[in-house]
C-alpha cells in the first residue's frame, strides 16, 4: 500500500505512463496515413531521414536529457521547459543547418527535404513536447496531459491536409507539418505565458550541465534504435529500408505499454537504492522484466494483428511488412530488459557502464542488422536485429546483477569498517 509520499512521486509518473500511451496511439496512426501516402520507396527515403534526425535529437534537444532523468528536482523540470526556446534557437537551428549542408556535399540527392524533417523531427516538435514538463512539475495533470496530445495531434492533422491535398513528395508533408507545428508551438508559449527569453537563458545554462551528460546516453540509445535502419536502407534500398523501418514502427509503438510498466517503477528503485535494500532493487528489476515481457508477448500479438489488417488495406504495396513486423515485433518483450536492468544502473549512478553497454548495443545491432541483410535480405536485416537484441538484453541483466553487487559488497564492507 502507498504511503502519500510514495503517492506523491508516483502520480507524476502514472499520468506520465498514460500519456506515453495515447501519444503512440495518435502518432502510430499519423504514420500509417504517412506511409499510405508516400509509397513504400518515398516513405523509405523518409526512414532514412527520420533516423538521422533522431540520431541529433540528443545534441538538440532538451527534451532526452528530462526524460532520462525523471526525477531531477521540480527546478530541473522547470529548467528544462524553460530552456526550450533558447535550445531550439541557440543549438536546433545551426546543427539542422549544418547537418543539411555536409549531406548536401556529401552528395544528397534531397537537401531541401532533408532540412525540413530534421527541422521537424529533431529540434521543433520534441521541444515543444518537453515545455509541457512545466506543467506536469506544477502538479497540473490534466493539462500536461492535453498539451503532450496537441503536439502528435498537430502533427497528425497535417499528414492528414497532406493527404486531402493529394500530395506524395517529402518535402511538402514536412513543410505542412513545420507550419503547424510552428503555430501550435507558438500558441503553446502564449498559453503558458511563462517562457521569456531572459528565464530561458538562465536556464539554458542550467541544462547545458545537466544536459549534455545525459546526451551522450540519448546517442547511444539513438544509435542503438536507429543505426539498423541507416545500414538497411545502404545495403538494401529504399523499398525494402521503407517496408523495414514501417515494421519498426509499428514494433516501437508496441513497446509503448512495457515502457510504462518502467516509468511507473522508476523511483521505487531510488527509494531502495537510498534504504541500501540491494536485495529489493534486484526483486524489482526482475518483477518489472517479469511484468513487461507478459505485457509485450500481448503487445507483439496485437501488433501483429494489427498489421495483418493495415497490410491488406493501408498498406498493401508494402510487400513483406507483415512477414518483417513478426520478427520485429518479437523485439517488444526484451525491452523490459533494457528498461528494468537500466533503470537499476541510473538508480545506482552507474551511467557509465550504461552508456558503455549502450554503445555496446548500437555496435551489436548494427553488426546483426548488416549481416543478416547482406546474406538473407530484408527477412535476414529484421532477424540479425533480433538476435543482436536478445544479446543485448543478456548483457543488460548482467550489467545490473554486477552493480548490485559490487554496491552491495561496497555497503558491507563499510559497515565492516564502522564496527572494526
Amino acid at each position: 500500500m502507498l504511503t502519500k509520499i510514495e503517492h506523491k512521486v508516483n502520480r507524476p509518473r502514472i499520468v506520465s505512463a498514460i500519456t506515453e500511451l495515447g501519444k503512440a496511439a495518435i502518432s502510430g496512426g499519423n504514420f500509417l496515413v504517412l506511409a499510405a501516402i508516400l509509397g513504400p520507396y518515398t516513405y523509405g527515403n523518409y526512414v532514412v531521414l527520420a533516423a538521422i534526425a533522431a540520431i541529433l535529437v540528443p545534441f538538440a534537444s532538451v527534451g532526452y536529457a528530462s526524460w532520462v532523468q525523471p526525477l531531477a528536482g521540480k527546478s530541473g523540470k522547470e529548467a528544462a521547459a524553460a530552456a526550450a526556446l533558447p535550445v531550439i534557437v541557440l543549438v536546433g537551428l545551426p546543427i539542422v543547418a549544418a547537418a543539411s549542408v555536409a549531406m548536401m556535399f556529401l552528395g544528397f540527392s534531397s537537401p531541401k527535404a532533408l532540412f525540413l524533417v530534421l527541422l521537424a523531427e529533431m529540434t521543433l516538435y520534441p521541444t515543444w513536447s518537453t515545455m509541457t514538463y512545466s506543467l506536469l512539475a506544477k502538479g497540473k495533470a490534466w493539462s500536461y496531459v492535453a498539451f503532450s496530445l496537441f503536439a502528435p495531434a498537430t502533427k497528425f492533422m497535417a499528414t492528414l491536409i497532406t493527404y486531402f491535398l493529394g500530395s506524395k513528395d517529402i518535402a511538402t508533408w514536412a513543410t505542412t507539418v513545420n507550419i503547424s507545428g510552428a503555430c501550435g508551438f507558438i500558441v503553446t508559449i502564449i498559453i503558458f505565458n511563462a517562457l521569456s527569453f531572459k528565464t530561458g537563458l538562465r536556464s539554458f545554462k542550467h541544462w547545458y550541465k545537466r544536459g549534455l551528460g545525459f546526451a551522450a546516453v540519448g546517442i547511444a540509445s539513438a544509435l542503438t534504435d536507429n543505426i539498423d535502419r541507416l545500414i538497411v536502407g545502404k545495403t538494401l534500398g529504399s523499398f525494402s529500408v521503407g517496408v523495414y523501418g514501417m515494421a519498426g514502427k509499428l514494433g516501437g509503438y508496441g513497446a509503448v505499454p512495457v515502457r510504462s510498466i518502467a516509468i511507473v517503477a522508476y523511483p521505487q528503485f531510488f527509494e531502495l537504492v537510498e534504504n541500501r535494500n540491494y536485495n529489493g532493487v534486484k526483486r524489482l528489476m526482475y518483477s518489472i522484466i517479469r511484468r513487461g515481457v507478459i505485457v509485450g508477448i500481448a503487445a507483439w500479438l496485437c501488433v501483429v494483428f494489427a498489421c495483418y489488417i493495415a497490410s491488406n488495406t493501408l498498406l498493401h504495396s508494402y510487400a513483406g511488412v507483415f512477414i518483417c513486423t513478426i520478427i520485429l515485433a518479437a523485439c517488444i518483450p526484451l525491452r523490459a530488459a533494457q528498461y528494468g536492468a537500466g533503470d537499476v544502473l541510473y538508480a545506482l549512478d552507474n551511467s557509465r557502464l550504461r552508456l558503455l553497454i549502450t554503445f555496446a548495443g548500437a555496435l551489436i545491432s548494427a553488426a546483426g542488422a548488416w549481416v543478416g541483410s547482406i546474406h538473407f535480405g530484408l527477412f535476414g536485416g529484421a532477424s540479425g536485429l533480433l538476435i543482436a537484441q536478445v544479446i543485448v538484453a543478456g548483457v543488460l541483466i548482467w550489467g545490473a546483477e554486477l552493480s548490485i553487487n559490487k554496491s552491495r559488497a561496497r555497503h558491507e564492507n563499510s559497515i565492516l569498517k564502522e564496527v572494526g
